[in-house]
């Protein structure tokens, strides 16, 4: 132990000491510095040891600190020389190993690296990897600033910004559900069982999702505000005859027979535009003959009869049959037909007389009238 003149004891001293030479140290002579082998022997020790540094007062030469070990012989002894280098020696690696052992008693202060209280898997560094939105800066200080790079959130409500931007409520309305999931997902919904039931004439539509409205004929739809659908009828106004072809026989016809006699005739030219076309066949005739049967009928040039009549005089008098029908065919626009007013009788001779007998009536006649087909 070393007492409080800086001496140590010789038992106090490592067994492994070995012995260093140097030039022996003279009283009043500047000598030579002492070479410096290992770290043990010489060198700067800085005051972190503890030690003062004393190169006045042991008066030992040369330019690097060294610490009082022992008073050394004014003699200069080679042996005292000897002695007091080999306990330098060993004190100096005792100071040395203390402090390094200070040094790391202060360094192993645990350390543990964790992520969200969850130790890294790597405990030798700490390496911050800035994320997507994030920015990461670091100064000279050590100082690491994180903020946050991302737009800000604009919620808004049919394209207009809500008045509140901080909080985003969806709240349901009569008949809807909102759901809240994972990944911040909302689902909504119609409530079930509160949707209309489709129906037409009181029985339930095969679809239940939509109902599409079709115009008939005669019928105009016409969709409003609100959902509002107007049905009307169409205008039904009757067709405006195109045109009236008449003609009237000036004279009575020869005695009839049952082969048709032709009456009277029509060629009828249809309008260019409008069709396509029918048309409305009337007539009346007036006759004179025995008992026998009288028909008449129209007929046009693609050999379609129509306005057919019959009667059956009974001795020699005056009578009349006459009809109206509508043709049984179309007519383009443009068509040309002619339209064929026959007779015929059975039996007792029969005529058709062109005028009545008495009064102002008009003669026996045949009217083509053209009519829209729609």
């Amino acid at each position: 132990m070393a007492n409080q003149d800086y001496l140590v004891s010789e038992s106090d001293l490592p067994n492994d000491l070995q012995q260093v030479q140097r030039e022996p140290i003279v009283t009043g002579s500047a000598g030579q510095a002492p070479p410096i082998r290992d770290i043990y022997q010489g060198g700067v020790i800085g005051g972190v040891f503890g030690t003062a540094v004393d190169t006045i007062e042991s008066q030992i030469p040369g330019s690097l600190p060294t610490y009082r070990l022992m008073p050394t012989a004014p003699s200069g002894s080679a042996q005292g020389n000897s002695a007091s280098g080999g306990i330098s020696r060993a004190v100096s690696q005792e100071i040395v190993t203390s402090a390094i052992n200070n040094i790391t008693n202060n360094i192993n202060e645990v350390i543990t690296l964790e992520t969200n209280g969850t130790p890294n898997q790597e405990q030798d560094k700490l390496n911050l990897v800035q994320g997507t939105g994030i920015s990461l800066t670091a100064d000279t200080m050590g100082d690491v600033t994180i903020a946050s790079t991302a737009s800000a959130v604009l919620f808004e409500t049919n394209s207009v910004a809500n008045s509140s931007q901080s909080v985003l409520n969806l709240t349901a309305g009569s008949n809807v559900t909102l759901t809240a999931g994972a990944g911040g997902l909302v689902t909504i919904a119609a409530a079930s069982g509160t949707g209309p039931t489709l129906e037409t004439n009181s029985v339930a539509n095969s679809s239940q999702a939509v109902l599409n409205l079709t115009a008939g004929a005669n019928v105009t739809l016409t969709a409003g505000g609100g959902g509002l659908v107007t049905i009307a009828a169409a205008s039904t106004s009757a067709p405006a005859f195109s045109a009236v072809n008449s003609a009237t026989l000036l004279s009575d016809t020869g005695t009839l027979s049952s082969s048709p006699w032709t009456v009277l005739s029509i060629t009828v030219t249809f309008p260019s535009s409008g069709g396509p076309f029918r048309v409305l066949g009337t007539y009346f005739m007036y006759l004179y003959g025995g008992t026998s049967d009288t028909a008449l009928w129209i007929r046009d040039s693609g050999g379609v009869i129509f306005a057919s009549s019959q009667t059956n005089i009974s001795g020699s008098v005056h009578s009349g049959i006459g009809t109206c029908d509508v043709s049984g065919t179309q007519y383009a626009n443009s068509a040309i037909s002619t339209f064929t007013l026959y007779a015929v009788s059975g039996g007792s001779p029969t005529i058709v007389e062109a005028a009545p007998v008495i009064g102002s009536g008009s003669n026996s006649y045949l009217k083509i009238i053209v009519v829209p087909s729609n």
